[in-house]
């Protein structure tokens, strides 16, 4: 895999460093490999000296990582995933009502059409623009329009006449340049558009201790604060929000905005405050990591993994432990039989397959259900639990 690294427009000067990352792994990777690599980049993360908005400072290219081959969520296939779907669309209901009928709706990043089938009654036309659906491009799936296309490729008053609603669910993280396509969409769409998006909540990321979701894809870590500073530099009207604590990476935020007939003044907030704030969490997670690392290496007898979380990658790459040291990782999902990581040397096998005696030990591998996965291990006896995250 060659991956094209870009730093991104930020000149020195504009930026403080809060975390640098040299050789962070890529995520995401599981499949049939045989053998493994490290498949890793350089990264720093950084908070804009202006605003307090933090970011990746290297960006791989999008081009080579969304594509259906490389880019492995999707949304309909976890329940996990599907639970924080039906969360969104009560936020839609609430902020919007479920009974208001819209002209255009398109949902931006859909993946597998799963929000938009959710929500299809709201709106006589729908589609969904994502790049993994290349090969659906142009197609009409279940009355829903496919743009299989990044969407600055894509002008939304040709092809889906100005649209009066748009979901955008965990995307605008992976967008480059958020400010640029937020301005895209004012122009291209209804003005009275209504946008609904839900992202990762950096604010709950800090809080729960999950450091290890910092990862390549996600370039932008949005807040409360910064995204209604955002949306005070591009000219939209917030009108509310809600914060899920079940969702992905912590905790995610919902948020209902349109565009703003007048001009909306930025929040100031103490930026060195911030930065100390944030560099001293990440140091307590640093520490903590290194004592999640010493209770593994003192551990008597077998330890198995529990779940094979996508970003187990990243959750190793600080947690620092030989992973060749755990007897397998254990996972409910029949189709991660047998499966292994791109950049990781330990497989996955399905929990009927292995049935572990009483008393073994556990390390939760997949951060996004610890709490299922807690509950089960309990279950099952164990000598010690490790969960290298806030239960």
């Amino acid at each position: 895999m060659n991956l094209q690294l870009n730093k991104s427009i930020l000149q020195d000067s504009d930026y403080t460093v809060l975390w640098d990352l040299p050789k962070l792994p890529l995520t995401e990777k599981m499949g049939d490999f045989i053998g493994y690599d490290s498949f890793s980049y350089d990264q720093k993360l950084v908070i804009r000296n202006d605003t307090g908005h933090v970011q990746l400072l290297n960006h791989l290219s999008p081009q080579e990582l969304y594509t259906a081959s490389n880019y492995n969520f999707r949304t309909s296939e976890t329940n996990s995933s599907m639970r924080h779907l039906e969360t969104f669309c009560s936020f839609v209901g609430s902020s919007i009502g479920s009974n208001k009928k819209f002209r255009s709706l398109v949902d931006i990043g859909g993946n597998d059409l799963a929000a938009v089938k959710c929500l299809r009654a709201m709106s006589k036309n729908a589609a969904v623009i994502d790049p993994i659906c290349s090969q659906d491009d142009g197609k009409i799936i279940d009355s829903i329009k496919v743009i299989g296309r990044f969407i600055e490729d894509v002008d939304l008053t040709i092809e889906l006449d100005s649209p009066d609603l748009v979901f955008c669910r965990h995307t605008i993280e992976h967008i480059s340049n958020p400010w640029m396509f937020i301005e895209q969409l004012f122009s291209q769409c209804d003005k009275d558009c209504t946008y609904i998006f839900e992202m990762p909540n950096f604010s709950s990321l800090i809080e729960a201790g999950r450091f290890d979701a910092i990862f390549h894809q996600h370039v932008h870590y949005f807040d409360l604060y910064t995204f209604k500073s955002l949306l005070a530099d591009v000219g939209g009207q917030f009108l509310g929000h809600y914060i899920d604590h079940q969702g992905s990476c912590g905790g995610s935020l919902f948020v209902c905005f349109k565009k703003s007939p007048t001009k909306v003044l930025r929040s100031v907030v103490n930026i060195e405050d911030r930065v100390n704030f944030i560099k001293s969490a990440i140091k307590s997670y640093k520490k903590n990591m290194g004592l999640q690392r010493e209770i593994l290496n003192n551990l008597e007898g077998k330890i198995y993994g529990y779940g094979g979380g996508l970003m187990l990658a990243t959750l190793n790459y600080h947690l620092k432990f030989d992973l060749s040291q755990l007897e397998c990782i254990l996972d409910d999902d029949p189709l991660k039989d047998e499966q292994s990581y791109m950049n990781l040397p330990i497989k996955i096998k399905h929990f009927d397959t292995i049935r572990p005696d009483i008393n073994a030990n556990y390390l939760i591998t997949s951060l996004e259900n610890v709490r299922p996965i807690y509950k089960k291990i309990i279950n099952l006896q164990p000598r010690r639990v490790v969960i290298p995250c806030v239960l």
